[in-house]
């Protein structure tokens, strides 16, 4: 027998036909919206993690190191001016010879004055407070240093030290004077090391506990004029004569 139909059947026919559809489009969208964002990918974790690698410095710390690398630049440049007159004419009075106490024509020409391969240490240092100078900009820019450069300031900061007590024990024990524009160097040489060390230490580039390094920063200034009273006296004490000779 043919198939009735009631009035309206296949109007119902095809609206429950569609509800399912519908309806699954309408859970589809729902979940969706309920689904968390993808994780990031291998490639944007590595840049995630160099970038927080990659820190800057405050105003203080950027501050000192212009001030150091300007300081060290007019006292770099100044010795490698002096060691080319004193070679043009050695006989001539040099700027820096002011006293029996202070004096740099004893060290000027020495070995200890050309540690690298024979190269002035002023040339050296002309180079390297050059570099820092341009560091110190970029970080009072707001530029950010990665974790390389850390370890460098830090390497720098050793070598520094170094230098620091090497040329002091030469110009105490040998030269028996002091160098004006090499006691400029030391002046800022010792900040330089201690805060440099502090920053990186901070942000953990240093391999240190959480509180030595927190006794580091905390005790920045201290250490500095602690170390500043060493120096002190320790030129005191090995250039007693010389200085009596002045006073």
């Amino acid at each position: 027998m043919p198939k009735r139909f009631a009035p309206g059947s296949d109007a119902k026919e095809r609206a429950a036909g569609s509800r399912p559809e519908n309806a699954g489009a309408t859970c589809c969208s729902s979940a969706s919206a309920d689904v968390p964002p993808a994780a990031p990918s291998a490639l944007s974790e590595r840049r995630q993690a160099a970038a927080a690698r990659a820190v800057g410095a405050g105003l203080g710390y950027s501050i000192l190191l212009i001030v150091v690398a300007l300081v060290g630049l007019v006292a770099s440049v100044e010795l490698v001016l002096s060691e080319i007159r004193y070679y043009a004419e050695p006989n001539a009075h040099l700027i820096c010879d002011i006293n029996p106490l202070v004096g740099c024509s004893s060290s000027l020409v020495s070995e200890q004055a050309h540690l690298l391969f024979g190269i002035p240490n002023s040339v050296v240092g002309t180079a390297f407070y050059g570099g820092l100078l341009g560091l110190g900009l970029a970080l009072l820019c707001g530029g950010r240093l990665p974790r390389l450069v850390w370890w460098g300031l830090s390497l720098a900061a050793l070598v520094s030290a170094v230098f620091v007590v090497f040329f002091a024990h030469a110009s105490i024990t040998q030269f028996q004077a002091l160098c004006p524009w090499c006691s400029l160097i030391w002046l800022v040489s010792v900040p330089f090391v201690v805060h440099t060390w502090a920053r990186a230490a901070e942000r953990g580039f240093l391999p240190l506990s959480e509180g030595a390094a927190h006794f580091l920063v905390a005790n920045r200034w201290l250490l500095t004029a602690a170390l500043y009273g060493l120096l002190l006296a320790a030129v005191g004490v090995g250039l007693a004569d010389r200085i009596a000779l002045v006073l």
